[in-house]
């Protein structure tokens, strides 16, 4: 019986001999595999977090953009905003002119932009009730015999500051409002100059 349990006691220290190599084999690949998923862990997190840096970055940089173009729209407009008045304040300044200024920018206004032929100059009805007297006599010495512009018998009370020349085939818009506009674009540049440098 000695010799059975002697045998019986080989099989089992043989076995837990096989079995702690099995397990200290498996400990060993249990940690390696451990590291291994930490080392990848690591390095996928760096560059998780280098990819967010990147996106923080690119974010910050098109939020600074989209700031500035707003700053800058935001002067634009207010220059328009100001040019703008400036044209306005121009018109509303030859409009509330005294009656002899007034009078000679519109004769300048007539020798301009008369054509050949015959013309009616159509005013407000007040402007045509403040019309000087000769008035219409200097501007035809002016615009010699080819043109020629007399009082029109009907008045135009959209007309704010100026007048308007009609002929039989055309109409020539001489409203103040009509040239500040037209020649708006020429001027833009030199107003804005002007106004701030």
């Amino acid at each position: 019986m000695a010799g059975i349990d002697k045998i019986k006691q080989e099989i089992i220290s043989s076995a837990d001999k096989k079995a702690n190599e099995i397990l200290s084999e498996a400990e060993q690949k249990a940690s390696k595999i451990a590291n291994s998923a930490k080392e990848e862990v690591e390095s996928d997190t760096a560059v998780i977090l280098q990819k967010a840096d990147k996106k923080v970055e690119s974010i910050k940089a098109n939020a600074e953009s989209a700031i500035a173009l707003d700053k800058k729209n935001k002067i634009l407009n207010a220059k328009i905003s100001l040019i703008n008045e400036a044209f306005e304040q121009a018109e509303n300044k030859l409009c509330s002119l005294e009656t002899k200024s007034y009078f000679e920018v519109i004769k300048k206004l007539i020798v301009a932009y008369a054509v050949c032929g015959e013309g009616d100059v159509v005013f407000c009805e007040k402007d045509k009730n403040n019309v000087p007297s000769g008035f219409f006599d200097e501007v035809q010495k002016l615009l010699g015999k080819e043109k020629k512009v007399k009082l029109s018998e009907s008045v135009d009370n959209s007309i704010k500051g100026g007048m308007i020349i009609k002929y039989e085939e055309i109409e020539i818009n001489c409203e103040f409002g009509a040239i500040i506009a037209s020649e708006k674009e020429r001027l833009i540049d030199k107003v804005n100059s002007c106004l701030f440098g």
